[in-house]
């Protein structure tokens, strides 16, 4: 695990990539050939032909070719008892350790509230009176997910010094501390590829300053814990394919998807993920090699300006005896806590990454009355969430659900019991977890450091062990409707979103109902940023919630499992009537769920909102028609999606698809909204790759033959669905086409009800096409064929939208064979919508 690099072209292999690109030139790595994510991405460097090499691989040299040696065979341990293999464990630590103590080091371990460094100190407890030990821990000031998780430290680390003889030490971290002076930087640049924790280096040299002091580290452990949310069903090319892409999305707008894709491929085969790797999972082996070839190593050759590094468990035998547990017990850091167990007992009884000891968890399991809330005012600290401890000596087989054989005979749970949820709180992005946090005992929040568009803050519950209902309750303080449409809270089962409403529009209680989980169910509730508010913390505060009354009732009644709470409208559940599916999944969509003839509603659920939409399949179609609704009056749809035209579909021989902009439905709906939903969301583009979907499963999977209608406000939307679909027809009647043009009011209603009050000028940067869609249109190399029909009897679109329509022909003479404007007089319709009548005998009309 320390770094070595090598250049093949210039025959130099060394531990520092600096030393190879001083003694040999090599050309700088730019952003459009991976630099920004090169420290994760296999074997890059900040240079062209300097690599690094991994864990588990040899380098042959002259030939500079590398091989994988590890692994060669199915992990011998899996068949060992749990007692075996700890009591394995521990000899091979102590033996190290005997090893370790007669070549005269003076160690130093870093001690945290964590399963890892607990471990540690358990190995090494026969000895803990002459090692020097110490925890970081943030100062008061500093305010922020990472601080309240170091003071968390700080607490439980005063707890284990009661349990064992510690010569231990505090640094307290000020915001300062990171521009220090003390800090060595010229070195470190000639160390290091990155900047890690070079704030800690001050500390470390004013107390650690003896030659013979030794850093002991417990970075390995990292590997046994299901790292990257390995699971069964992503032990594949394509999991590893998702998880280098969320590793390197540094990389992403600056390396083109080609030359990433193209990366990864060479990866895979030059470093043997491809073969066969005899049941370890690729996750394990991809945070072992590169997690700590590159990332730890670069630490440790960091603080080698204070201290040489020590990795007790990194020794091949003692990650296979660990990695031989079942993921399920992976994550449950069921190896740690045996370890511990056999080792020094006592560890195992201050909280671990929490702040409730053993006997507190336990008092909770007995539901016994709760303690009174703390002086931090915290009224929800009220129910137990962490997991059952695991009894000593016990093996807990067959992960979650499965029942555990005490002494005094097998476990069983009682007709309704508390369901605990699981310590700390997962963070993630794009599908990938990227960090986890330590929180409160029941606390939810997007944390201020992570407050980004995406970004998902999850809470999960420990797996039933049964079939039964769950209820729990989701409380919140904060409610300010100007603030809607800045996070949702959700509720997920086995993955999939089954709930979610607004964050900000709630303040009462949300009392929540799963029907017929089974043993294995996984439930999470989740908090997801719909902004991007990093680094303020009063946002980090609005989102903060508490999941309160977890009880399971445990029954064998037959039924579907259901999602239910009492916020209107909250529930995604697809019924006959209504098909309700995550636009990431419509692919998975076919022909028999629309019968023919019959119009089928579908709710599309994007990462902002759901997408109504109206479908109706004709049975000898072979073009789509797409509907999209404009101006509606709010009274009489209720606040409820409306589907413009749809009562004329039997008219009309084509598929058809109806579109509502969502902006105009629900508490903060607008009569006309232009599909503004919010400044972070236009729904345009989701409801475009709803549409190309949803009508090649109806058998149109081409542009050409699919056209976009629509008036008003649902003109200005037709045309810019069309302008993402290459190849398809538009007919439009008096739209205008910069909807910032329209009168004052309706500007002023749209800005302030739906887009924050931002400015036009900034909006128009954030999407082409958002405000002006004629401009985006005549931008396009070939844009949509667009018909459209004006009424000279209505001044705003005679005076304002046809001339600039005229002048963008004169100017744009390349434009007349895509755009026919056919003007009409109607003094009586005004600015009424065009005809039902009008509408269908244009759209009956062949392709021209």
């Amino acid at each position: 695990m320390r770094s070595v690099y090598y250049s093949a072209d210039a025959e130099l292999i060394s531990s520092h990539a600096h030393l190879v690109a001083e003694i040999q030139e090599h050309t700088p790595r730019t952003p459009d050939q991976g630099a920004n994510g090169c420290l994760k991405s296999w074997d890059r460097t900040p240079w062209l032909g300097i690599s690094g090499l991994l864990p588990n691989h040899e380098l042959a040299v002259p030939g500079f070719a590398v091989a994988r040696f590890f692994p060669r065979a199915e992990n011998p341990y899996r068949r060992w008892s749990v007692k075996d293999r700890v009591a394995a464990y521990v000899v091979l630590a102590q033996r190290e350790w005997r090893q370790f103590e007669q070549c005269g080091f003076e160690p130093v371990l870093s001690v945290t509230g964590g399963h890892d460094s607990r471990t540690n100190l358990a190995l090494v407890s026969p000895h803990s009176e002459k090692i020097r030990t110490f925890t970081y821990a943030a100062s008061e000031t500093m305010k922020s997910a990472w601080a309240d998780s170091t003071r968390m430290d700080r607490r439980i680390v005063e707890e284990l010094k009661q349990c064992i003889p510690l010569d231990h030490r505090f640094f307290e971290i000020h915001a300062s501390d990171r521009k220090s002076e003390e800090i060595p930087r010229d070195l470190l640049t000639r160390n290091t590829l990155g900047n890690h924790g070079t704030w800690l280096l001050p500390f470390y040299l004013q107390h650690f300053s003896n030659e013979n002091a030794i850093h002991v580290r417990g970075n390995t452990y990292g590997v046994y814990k299901a790292p990257w949310n390995a699971a069964e069903d992503n032990n594949d090319i394509a999991g590893l394919r998702t998880l280098h892409r969320m590793l390197t999305r540094g990389d992403r707008g600056h390396e083109t998807p080609e030359s990433r894709e193209a990366h990864f491929v060479d990866g895979v085969r030059r470093w043997g993920y491809d073969g066969d790797l005899f049941g370890y999972h690729r996750n394990e082996l991809l945070y072992w090699e590169m997690r700590l070839g590159r990332w730890a190593s670069e630490i440790y050759n960091e603080t080698d300006l204070a201290f040489p590094t020590f990795d007790p468990t990194n020794v091949r035998t003692m990650l296979e005896i660990a990695l031989s547990f079942t993921l399920d017990e992976k994550r449950d850091k069921v190896f740690q806590s045996e370890v511990v167990n056999a080792a020094y007992p006592l560890l195992n009884f201050p909280g671990k990454n929490q702040a409730e000891n053993l006997y507190e968890q336990t008092r909770h399991l007995l539901r016994t009355p709760p303690t009174p809330p703390h002086s931090s005012g915290d009224s929800h600290g009220t129910v137990p969430t962490a997991a059952p401890p695991v009894a000593p000596n016990t093996h807990c087989t067959g992960g979650p659900g499965a029942s555990m054989e005490h002494s005094s005979g097998p476990h069983r749970f009682p007709s309704e019991r508390p369901l605990y949820l699981r310590p700390g709180m997962t963070i993630s992005r794009d599908g990938v977890s990227i960090a986890r946090i330590t929180t409160g005992e029941t606390e939810l929040y997007v944390p201020s450091d992570y407050f980004t568009l995406g970004t998902v803050s999850a809470k999960a519950f420990e797996a039933p062990g049964a079939r039964g209902t769950l209820t729990f309750t989701l409380e919140s303080d904060y409610a300010k409707y100007e603030a809607r449409d800045s996070w949702f809270y959700s509720v997920s089962v086995d993955g999939v979103v089954r709930a979610r409403w607004d964050g900000a529009l709630r303040r009462r209680p949300v009392h929540v109902t799963v029907e017929n989980v089974n043993a294995r169910t996984t439930v999470e509730v989740c908090a997801v940023a719909l902004r991007d508010r990093v680094g303020i913390p009063s946002w980090e505060k609005a989102t903060r919630a508490w999941v309160t009354s977890p009880v399971l009732t445990a029954h064998e009644l037959p039924g579907p499992l259901i999602v239910s709470t009492d916020v209107p409208g909250s529930e995604l559940e697809s019924t006959p009537e209504l098909l309700r599916i995550p636009i990431e999944n419509l692919a998975e969509l076919s022909v028999d769920e629309f019968a023919s003839d019959i119009p089928r509603r579908v709710d599309v659920i994007t990462s902002h909102c759901v997408i109504p939409l109206l479908v109706v399949r004709r049975a000898t179609a072979k073009r789509t028609t797409i509907w999209v609704n404009g101006a509606v009056d709010l009274e009489r749809s209720g606040r409820k999606p409306v589907f413009e035209w749809s009562s004329c579909w039997p008219e009309l021989p084509h598929h058809q698809i109806f579109v509502c902009d969502p902006a105009t439905v629900g508490t903060a709906a607008l009569p006309i909204a232009w599909g503004q939903y919010s400044p972070e969301y236009w729904f345009v583009p989701d409801a475009s790759r709803a549409v190309s979907a949803i009508s090649a499963v109806l058998g149109v999977a081409d542009g050409d033959r699919r056209e976009y209608v629509g008036s008003s406000a649902g003109g200005f939307l037709a045309l810019a669905l069309a302008c993402r679909d290459a190849g398809s027809r538009t007919l439009v009647d008096n739209a205008p086409f910069d909807w910032a043009s329209c009168s004052s009011n309706a500007l002023g209603v749209v800005r302030s009800g739906r887009l924050r009050n931002i400015s036009l000028e900034k909006l128009r940067l954030v999407e082409p096409g958002r405000l002006d869609v004629l401009g985006h249109w005549a931008s396009l190399p070939e844009p949509p064929r667009l018909r459209y029909l004006v009424n000279m009897a209505e001044p705003q679109h005679r005076d304002v939208t046809l001339p600039r329509i005229e002048e963008l022909l004169v100017n744009r003479p390349d434009l007349t064979a895509r755009l026919t404007c056919e003007r009409y007089d109607d003094e009586t319709a005004g600015t009424a919508l065009l005809s039902r009548e009008r509408a269908v005998a244009l759209l009956a009309k062949p392709y021209a």
